[in-house]
């Protein structure tokens, strides 16, 4: 899975990294259809809240500026 390289907005450019177990199995990934995805973190599926929360719960973020580190 490769997710948008770059920042959008800022980056005209990006480069992504395959690992996979074979030459052929790289291939047959690299050079496949894509499949339409959409994040999960839109407002529609609540993934931000559920992001933060899950960051102050593991304790990755204890504060408001380690919250803003963290996103």
């Amino acid at each position: 899975m490769i997710g948008r390289a770059g920042r959008l907005g800022f980056d005209t450019e990006a480069d992504s990294v395959l690992i996979a177990p074979d030459k052929s199995t790289g291939l047959r990934i690299a050079t496949e259809k894509l499949q339409f995805i959409s994040s999960c973190l839109s407002d529609q599926k609540r993934g931000l809240s559920r992001m933060i929360l899950e960051a102050i719960g593991v304790g990755l973020a204890q504060n408001d500026d380690e919250l803003l580190t963290y996103l």
